[in-house]
């Protein structure tokens, strides 16, 4: 049995992971949107604005501004589209583009965790891009589980599936999703200033970081709103990550905005 080392990296020196070689990847899902037969076997045909119904679909009241097209959906708003996928790493696959029109390209995943940021393209012009998408769940062994506060247990992190936001003026022909065996996980621990924030305008680097890194890495992000170092591990989820993490992995700790504060 190895012992687990945890790298504690600096920003600047972090954007160097992202240069590990090929992954494994074991189950895949695929969705090919629009009237067109899908390419293989391995797409489900998504011909309407198929609502959320606890397998895949358009999410959260959003299926209103889809447009569907014979080749791809276009966005005209925000547009959730979920998957219902165990707790893992993934990699998404996305083909972006329209017959019809030039489009500009954004996708966040989970709790807005910016992942493809303003892809332009031309009428006609399709484009793949891959990313990594680490999927959470608060169960940590078979008497353990991560101390949620009740706004946590609303937040797109915890909800048991993989959601995709569309931005408003995304198209998109299809995804692909695989199920990630073995790959370099960066674990984020920290406050409110590293947290994925699901409500606008608050924000954070922490779910900034996963558009600057590329596939061969994935950002597990742990950190909560209003932690202490003490509190993060009280609630248990530093002890979430220590269950996590693997030889090769890495994490990244940023504490203090709470930890000034007397109480405690």
């Amino acid at each position: 049995m190895y012992t687990k080392h945890i790298a504690i990296l600096g920003l600047s020196i972090i954007f160097c992971c992202s240069v590990f070689g090929q992954h494994q990847v074991s189950f895949q899902w695929g969705y090919q949107f629009g009237s067109k037969p899908p390419l293989n076997a391995h797409y489900t045909p998504v011909s309407t604005a198929q609502l959320w119904n606890q397998n895949y679909g358009f999410d959260f009241d959003t299926a209103s501004g889809v447009q569907m097209q014979k080749k791809g959906i276009i966005a005209n708003a925000s547009v959730y589209f979920s998957v219902s996928l165990p707790a893992g790493n993934y990699a998404v696959s996305i083909v972006f583009g329209s017959e019809n029109t030039a489009s500009i390209n954004s996708v966040k995943a989970e709790s807005k965790r910016l992942m493809v940021n303003q892809l332009e393209l031309e009428k006609g012009q399709f484009e793949a891009l891959e990313f990594t998408v680490h999927l959470q769940t608060k169960k940590i062994d078979s008497t353990q589980q991560v101390d949620l506060k009740p706004r946590d247990e609303m937040a797109l992190n915890w909800d048991n599936k993989l959601s995709l936001e569309f931005v408003k003026g995304t198209a998109v022909e299809r995804i692909l999703i695989r199920a990630l065996d073995d790959i370099p996980t960066l674990f984020l621990a920290g406050d409110s200033t590293v947290a994925d924030q699901d409500l606008s305008p608050w924000a954070s680097w922490g779910q900034f970081i996963t558009a600057y890194l590329n596939p061969s890495i994935v950002v597990a992000n742990y950190a909560a709103s209003g932690a202490s170092l003490s509190s993060f591990k009280v609630r248990k989820r530093w002890e979430k990550i220590l269950q996590l993490i693997k030889e090769g992995d890495f994490v990244m700790i940023e504490f203090g905005h709470n930890d000034q504060k007397m109480k405690g």
